[in-house]
């Protein structure tokens, strides 16, 4: 909007040169004229005096108007943005409602995923200890069978002794059977 100054109505209509005349013409009267006074010249001068004070409030009244437009015109902008900045603040609002909702829902989320990773933590420890067991078991197995193992081997060397021994002597008994 385009600010007009307070008087440029008045300029406008042409008032203001009109009282720029009946002033002068007022103030050459009292100025340049004698003191001497007639009872319609004072009739005179209190009309024109009334006339100037008329003017002069008119001025009052019209720079009055124009201020009071003018806060107009601003308190019905500061209206309209009271307005805009109501709504951006409900927005804001419903935002934060959203948030609160969005971080409950991830709050409980956590919860769920921290009770998961405790019962899979449980669980791993089940498993580490029962494999701990199994591996104990493999070894106790494996020196088992690596003693029988060893306990084959020497039978298998103990019988092919005996074995040669009893070929022995059988041919001994043969030999002396013989004979």
């Amino acid at each position: 909007m385009i600010y007009c100054s307070p008087f440029s109505f008045f300029t406008s209509v042409g008032i203001l040169a009109h009282l720029e005349s009946h002033l002068n013409v007022f103030l050459d009267h009292f100025c340049y004229q004698s003191l001497h006074v007639s009872y319609n010249e004072s009739r005179l001068t209190c009309l024109k005096r009334s006339w100037f004070d008329l003017a002069g409030f008119t001025l009052f009244l019209g720079f009055i108007i124009d201020r009071v437009h003018h806060y107009l015109e601003k308190l019905n902008k500061l209206r309209s943005n009271a307005g805009a900045s109501k709504e951006e603040v409900e927005s804001i609002e419903k935002e934060k409602v959203e948030l609160k909702e969005k971080e409950e829902k991830a709050s409980k989320e956590i919860m769920q995923l921290k009770e998961q990773i405790s019962g899979l933590s449980e669980s791993l420890k089940k498993t580490k200890v029962e494999c701990e067991e199994k591996d104990k078991r493999v070894e106790t197995a494996e020196a088992h069978v690596t003693s029988l193992q060893k306990q084959a081997a020497d039978l298998l060397l103990e019988y092919d002794r005996l074995l040669e021994e009893n070929q022995n002597l059988q041919a001994q008994a043969l030999r002396h059977n013989k004979n």
